[in-house]
């Protein structure tokens, strides 16, 4: 992505954020959903920096687990 790319997606993202309407940010974590989101007509979306990578959780017996 150039410079100019960067700069135009930051002033859309910037007008988005001053409109009159609230705007929701749906998290994605791989660009498949993105294009879906986008698809629906959502504006922009939000990234996870790394993803479910990082994320170690899971739920055994109604007990949840961090590793």
């Amino acid at each position: 992505m150039t410079m100019v790319d960067q700069h135009r997606k930051a002033q859309t993202l910037l007008q988005l954020h001053q409109g009159h309407r609230i705007l929701a940010l749906p998290n994605i974590w791989n660009p498949i959903g993105a294009g879906v989101l986008a698809s629906k007509g959502y504006p922009a979306v939000a990234t996870a920096r790394q993803g479910p990578r990082s994320t170690r959780r899971f739920v055994r017996n109604g007990i949840l687990y961090e590793t």
